[in-house]
C-alpha cells in the first residue's frame, strides 16, 4: 500500500536545482504573481521537423525584433506520450491581460508571418491556460536554471475537490513548514482535460532520481504514519489515474529574454 501511495507523489521528490520563471522567479507563499500561463502545443507534419525548426525559429526571431512584451519558452518532449510535439509556454499574467497581448498581437504581422512560414509545417495545434495555485506551490527567487521539467498529470474524479484539495494543501504545506528542499509548482488546465498538474524543474537525468528520504517518510516524521497514509489516500482517491512527460526547455527554440 505504501509504495503504492508513495507513487502517487512520487513528483514531491524533485530536484532542488530549479529555475525560473519566464525570467523571474517567485516563493508560492503569499506572492502577488498573476496566477495565468499560456500553454501552445504543436505537432510537426511527418517528415517536417527540420523545416518546422528552422521557420520556427525565422518567427522567433520576428517576434524579439517587433518587441513581443511577453517571454516564450518551448519545451520539446523527452519522456512521454507526445513524442514530436513542441509545446510554448508563458507565464504570468491576469485574464485582462490576455486581452491587451490579443490587441498587440492583431497589430503586428506576426499572425501572417506565421500563417505564412511555419503553419504549413504543421499538423495540429492545441491551446490552454493553465491557472497556477501559488499558495500551494514552492518556487523561491534563488533557483537558477534549469533543462528538464517533469510533469504529472491527474485525470480528476467529480464530487471529490474538497478531498483533493485538503490533501494537496496538507502535503504542500507540511512540505513547505519543515524545509523540504524542493521545487514544485501546482497548476490546473483551462481547455481541454480538467486536468490537475504538478511541475518540477532538474537541471538534468542525476536530478531525477529520488531522494534519500522519500517524501511519504518527510511526512511520516513532521506528521504521523496515520495522517501521512489519509492524506496520501484521499489524493490518490480523487483522481482516475496519472501520466508523467519529461520535457527539456529549448532554448535555441525561445523567445530572447533581455538582460
Amino acid at each position: 500500500m505504501k509504495g503504492k501511495l508513495i507513487f502517487a507523489l512520487f513528483l514531491l521528490a524533485g530536484s532542488g536545482l530549479a529555475a525560473n520563471l519566464n525570467a523571474d522567479s517567485h516563493e508560492g507563499e503569499g506572492t502577488s504573481l498573476p496566477p495565468l500561463s499560456e500553454v501552445w502545443v504543436m505537432t510537426p507534419k511527418e517528415g517536417h521537423a527540420s523545416e518546422f525548426e528552422a521557420a520556427f525559429k525565422e518567427h522567433v526571431a520576428m517576434r524579439k525584433t517587433a518587441g513581443d512584451p511577453r517571454s516564450w519558452d518551448t519545451y520539446t518532449v523527452a519522456m512521454g506520450s507526445e513524442m514530436g510535439s513542441y509545446s510554448v509556454r508563458h507565464c504570468c499574467f491576469d485574464w485582462a491581460d490576455q486581452d491587451t497581448y490579443v490587441e498587440w498581437v492583431n497589430g503586428t504581422e506576426l499572425d501572417t508571418h506565421w500563417n505564412e512560414n511555419v503553419h504549413p509545417h504543421v499538423a495540429s495545434y492545441a491551446h490552454y491556460i493553465d491557472v497556477v495555485d501559488w499558495k500551494n506551490s514552492h518556487w523561491p527567487a534563488d533557483s537558477g536554471e534549469w533543462n528538464y521539467v517533469g510533469v504529472t498529470r491527474w485525470n480528476p474524479k467529480s464530487g471529490e475537490g474538497a478531498a483533493r484539495g485538503e490533501a494537496l494543501s496538507k502535503m504542500s504545506s507540511t512540505a513547505k513548514e519543515n524545509g523540504w528542499d524542493e521545487r514544485w509548482v501546482w497548476l490546473t488546465a483551462v481547455g481541454g482535460p480538467n486536468n490537475l498538474m504538478l511541475a518540477v524543474p532538474y537541471q538534468n537525468y542525476a536530478d531525477m532520481a529520488p531522494p534519500e528520504t522519500s517524501f511519504y517518510d518527510f511526512m511520516v516524521k513532521h506528521t504521523s504514519e496515520e495522517t501521512a497514509v489519509s492524506t496520501f489516500q484521499a489524493f490518490e482517491n480523487s483522481f482516475w489515474g496519472a501520466e508523467y512527460t519529461v520535457y527539456q526547455l529549448r532554448r535555441d527554440l525561445s523567445t530572447p529574454r533581455d538582460e
